[in-house]
C-alpha cells in the first residue's frame, strides 16, 4: 500500500506517525476529482466514454477543472490502448430526443482509467465536522502548521 500524502506533513498517512489509523481520514483518488464518464461494454470490452470537449468545464465537478485529475486524464487517452470512435452523444441526445445519436469522442478501457485514476491515492479528505479533532492530533504527532 502507498503512503497517503497529505498536507499535514505526512502526520496523517494510511497510519499516522504513532502507528494509529486515522478512521476519519479517507483516500482522496484522481477519479473523484475527474468528470463522471459513461462506461459502455463494447464486444466484451468495457470502456470509459470520454469526449472531445472534456476539458469543458461544464463537465467537471463544481464546474472547475482539476489539474492533477485532467493530467491523468491526458495519460490515459494517450495510452495505446485507447481508441477514438463513436460516443454517446450527451446532451445533444437529449436535447433532441434521440438517445442514438453519436459523437466522436474516446473509448478508455476501464483497466487503463482504473491504473491512472483509480489505484493510487493523491490526498485524503474528512468530513468538515471531524476537522478541528483531526487537526489536534496531527499537531500532537508533531504538524507545525495552522
Amino acid at each position: 500500500m502507498a503512503a497517503l500524502c497529505t498536507t499535514l506533513a505526512g502526520t496523517l498517512e494510511l497510519e499516522g506517525r504513532d502507528g494509529m489509523r486515522e478512521p476519519r481520514a479517507r483516500d482522496t483518488l484522481l477519479a473523484e476529482l475527474a468528470p463522471n464518464f459513461r462506461c459502455v461494454n463494447r464486444g466484451g470490452t468495457t470502456y470509459f466514454e470520454v469526449p472531445h470537449d472534456w476539458t469543458a468545464e461544464r463537465r467537471w465537478p463544481g464546474g472547475r477543472v482539476d489539474e492533477a485529475a485532467a493530467a491523468g486524464i491526458r495519460e490515459v487517452l494517450e495510452d495505446r490502448g485507447t481508441k477514438t470512435g463513436p460516443i454517446y452523444a450527451d446532451g445533444l441526445a437529449e436535447l433532441l430526443d434521440d438517445h442514438r445519436l453519436e459523437k466522436n469522442g474516446y473509448l478508455v478501457p476501464i483497466e487503463h482509467w482504473n491504473a491512472v485514476m483509480r489505484d493510487e491515492p493523491i490526498g485524503c479528505w474528512w468530513k468538515e465536522s471531524d476537522a478541528a479533532a483531526i487537526l489536534a492530533r496531527a499537531r500532537e504527532l508533531g504538524w507545525q502548521g495552522g
